[in-house]
């Protein structure tokens, strides 16, 4: 048996990777606001030797700024393609397929070896099945990287007790790769403290042996976040630039978005009361089947083991997330891409739950969860289809076919060059126009407006105004309602707009703020 656990393994990486391909094919990869940080830094990471991102607010003089929203693993291994003459967003597409073949291969290897080739097999299965698994690896993100580095990190947490070093560089480059990374560097540290280096028996090392072995998993971790935290400080003069710390509430919305993603994962496809219904059985269901493979597991088993390792990281992801939306980050969603971590180490316990407990059940307890295993993977499976289908059709996000064919962004292309750019949507006109440019104020004050069209004016700037709006993107008409904006192009989706003249109206001289005169979308077309 153990000699079909490799090409088992590998037979499922194999079928990650084909897939990613497949659902990126032919409108390509999915792009999001994200995106553009990601390829944009690649880009002077290869041409400049120097990790940079566009700057989009309007009052800012320069058009780059220092990477540090995010860290730079994911923009490095995009760099790699990039450096061979790949295009930026078909290099990401290729190190998002070769992460998914990592991914898949060693997850089914690790429940094989630990739990049994049966075990491996199903948690392929739910892998493959799995929307958040499949949605994260259709579009530039660094989710599918991060994924196949925890996985690894895990590995090597159950199978490498003696090596807790190589353990800690897996963690180090999960956390370049997303703060959240930050996780397990934390969990490497616990589980050798609360283990040690034992030899697999169950019993622990000493105290020392124990705080030796979690300082040499840490020690990676720390040097890495540190010296990107330095580099950061240095570059910005400024130590609030890769987060703004403080104490952020209203948590209520964020708990309530993170339990619909989570009855969306347990009861795929349904809605409504059947839905919280679904997924209460399902979760139920789980949290059972994993305890009672704890507790039937013989103490230092590797399904055990494993157990405990997906747990001790599930619990420090969970546990970094929330402490970042509660002191870094109010934005902090807990949707299908921030916690496709979380549902991966819930499956791989999950199934290496199965097969420790699969010996000691009966037939009526194998089959309900053969059942329910199936019913499951059919309605996941058939979520992750259409979702695929629209990807394929119509692109993902910014990938989408009314970004791609926008007759606005194809006037930016054909008469835009050298003039300066202000948009709503600056992610569309850096991948579809090949520009940088400045976002516009959302909900300007009269004053703000007047500030922001004279900028746009000394700068002998345009600005796209798309007719279309999002969640976080406004419509403009409110922004040209008070500057003297006028049309010189117009499309089916939008014009382009020139600021002529500068704005009056002194608030200190008149005592009160006064818009511009002459301003508003009525402005003649001038082309």
């Amino acid at each position: 048996m153990l000699t079909f656990r490799l090409p088992l393994a590998i037979a499922f990486g194999a079928l990650a990777c084909f897939l990613v391909l497949v659902a990126t094919e032919p409108v390509g990869p999915g792009l999001d606001p994200d995106s553009v940080s990601y390829v944009s830094a690649a880009r002077s990471l290869v041409h400049r030797g120097a990790l940079e991102a566009p700057e989009d607010d309007w009052v800012e003089p320069d058009s780059t700024t220092v990477l540090a929203h995010f860290p730079p693993g994911f923009s490095a291994a995009i760099a790699v393609p990039l450096a061979f003459g790949m295009p930026p967003v078909q290099g990401a597409r290729l190190v998002e397929a070769l992460a998914a073949l990592a991914t898949m291969t060693i997850v089914v290897w690790l429940v094989s070896i630990s739990a049994g080739l049966a075990a491996g097999a199903a948690a392929g299965a739910m892998l493959v099945c799995t929307p958040a698994i499949a949605m994260v690896h259709e579009s530039v993100l660094s989710e599918p990287l991060f994924l196949a580095l925890l996985a690894a990190t895990l590995a090597l947490m159950t199978r490498r007790a003696d090596r807790p070093l190589l353990a800690g560089v897996g963690a180090a480059l999960a956390a370049l790769v997303r703060y959240a990374g930050i996780s397990a560097i934390a969990a490497v540290g616990l589980w050798w403290l609360a283990r040690g280096g034992g030899d697999g028996d169950g019993e622990r090392a000493d105290l020392r042996e124990r705080v030796r072995g979690a300082a040499l998993a840490i020690l990676p971790g720390a040097i890495a976040m540190g010296a990107w935290v330095l580099r950061t400080v240095l570059e910005t003069h400024e130590r609030s630039a890769i987060r703004q710390l403080s104490l952020y509430g209203e948590l209520a919305p964020t708990f309530r978005e993170g339990a619909a993603t989570i009855a969306a994962w347990l009861a795929p496809g349904l809605s409504g009361p059947w839905r919280a219904v679904a997924a209460g059985v399902v979760g139920v269901a789980m949290v059972a089947l994993v305890v009672s493979a704890a507790r039937r597991a013989r103490g230092g088993s590797p399904a055990r083991t494993l157990l405990a390792a997906a747990v001790v990281v599930g619990v420090c992801y969970a546990g970094v997330v929330l402490a970042s939306r509660l002191l870094a980050d109010p934005g902090i969603p807990l949707d299908e891409r921030l916690l496709a971590p979380l549902v991966l180490l819930v499956e791989v316990a999950v199934a290496a739950a199965l097969g420790a407990a699969w010996g000691a059940w009966r037939a009526p307890a194998r089959a309900a969860a053969v059942a329910l295993l199936v019913a499951w993977c059919a309605a996941s499976a058939v979520v992750v289809v259409d979702d695929a289908r629209y990807a394929l059709e119509t692109g993902d996000d910014y990938a989408d076919v009314q970004w791609s064919g926008s007759r606005l962004i194809e006037w930016v292309r054909d008469h835009g060059r050298g003039r300066p750019l202000f948009t709503n949507y600056p992610t569309a006109l850096y991948f579809h126009a090949g520009r940088l440019s400045r976002e516009l104020p959302a909900s300007p004050t009269p004053a703000e407006a007047r500030a922001f069209a004279d900028t746009v004016a000394a700068r002998h700037g345009l600005i796209v105004a798309f007719e279309r709006s999002s969640e976080f993107n406004a419509l403009p008409d409110s922004l040209l309602s008070m500057i003297p904006a006028v049309a010189v192009a117009r499309a089916p989706d939008g014009a382009i707009y020139e600021v002529r003249g500068r704005c009056r109206g002194d608030p200190a001289r008149h005592g009160t703020d006064v818009p511009c005169p002459g301003a508003g979308r009525d402005a003649f077309t001038a082309r």
